[in-house]
């Protein structure tokens, strides 16, 4: 009786966790491996090649399992993108989410040069590219539930993006830098002009075609088109949650997330979410709460 309970039992499972974010009770995706393996739509990894502006770009689908259509997440690494948070590409993965990661043009052997500029225009390549008919169905896609998730610099293209994108379901920004921030850092003084500069460059070995006086000087100069705040009225209307690192030296929160806050709460946002870790900027102590917090937020936001 037994194992004929287990075999009624196993295609419920099955189905529980092959379908997105209704996955069995007790399972957890940030710890746990997937208790049922779905032979017939199994998860994968298939590298890609993401056309953008003439260049193609580096990336990878981490393909979750089951039928779907599964829900998506575009995972945008910062600048450079050391780190690059591909755990959190393994968790979302088992909580049944399809993730696309990719290096943005000259970044990291993606062809083509880097720019502020050009990172914009490859995160709207890639979405292009994953909403393509094509790709929809090769990669099990659900097109109305694509989310973006940006560390850093790339919490910045995610929020900058979602701007013009309204099919974009929600984003999710980890401590995310307003770029405007270190333009006008670095115009406070000639020596943080300089420390900027030291910073820019030292950052630069995995970017390809990067002009390190250009960029410094577009971002000095042109703060108003680099500032979030700017499009504060049109994201607070958006789906969002804004994760800061109470640690974090690189984007401090006190010069890039509170002013951000501020200025989308003069707006009286109603689908903002918060989280604050007491970590540093790569989150390097609270990797766990991190994936927690972020399935969390997905399963109660973007769960159908």
């Amino acid at each position: 009786m037994e194992k004929l309970g287990l075999l009624l039992l196993l295609p419920l499972l099955l189905m529980s966790c092959s379908s997105g974010t209704n996955r069995s009770a007790g399972y957890d995706p940030v710890t746990m491996d997937p208790p049922v393996l779905d032979e017939e739509y199994p998860a994968g990894m298939v590298p890609v090649l993401i056309p953008s502006h003439g260049s193609n770009m580096n990336g990878m689908v981490y393909t979750a399992q089951g039928k779907g259509p599964n829900p998506t997440v575009v995972l945008l690494h910062g600048f450079p993108g050391n780190e690059k948070n591909l755990d959190l590409a393994q968790v979302l993965r088992r909580a049944g989410w399809n993730v696309l990661f990719f290096h943005y043009r000259g970044a990291w052997g993606s062809q083509g040069a880097f720019s502020l500029d050009h990172a914009v225009e490859d995160v709207s390549s890639a979405l292009t590219f994953l909403r393509s008919e094509e790709n929809l169905y090769r990669f099990r896609v659900d097109a109305g539930r694509i989310v973006l998730i940006g560390h850093s610099m790339g919490g910045f293209m995610a929020l900058r993006t979602v701007v013009d994108d309204p099919d974009i379901r929600g984003v999710v920004s980890i401590a995310g830098g307003n770029i405007s921030e270190f333009g006008r850092w670095a115009m406070e003084s000639k020596e943080n002009e300089a420390l900027y500069e030291v910073y820019v460059t030292e950052s630069s070995p995995p970017l390809n075609g990067i002009d390190i006086l250009y960029l410094i000087k577009d971002v000095m100069e042109n703060q108003e088109k680099w500032d979030l705040r700017t499009h504060a009225e049109s994201l607070s209307q958006k789906i969002l949650l804004l994760i800061g690192a109470l640690r974090d030296e690189e984007v401090p929160m006190e010069g890039h997330y509170t002013p951000f806050v501020d200025a989308l709460e003069k707006y009286q946002p109603q689908r903002l979410s918060q989280v604050i870790l007491d970590t540093d900027h790569s989150f390097t102590t609270q990797r766990i709460k991190l994936a927690r917090e972020i399935v969390a937020w997905l399963e109660a936001n973007v769960s159908d």
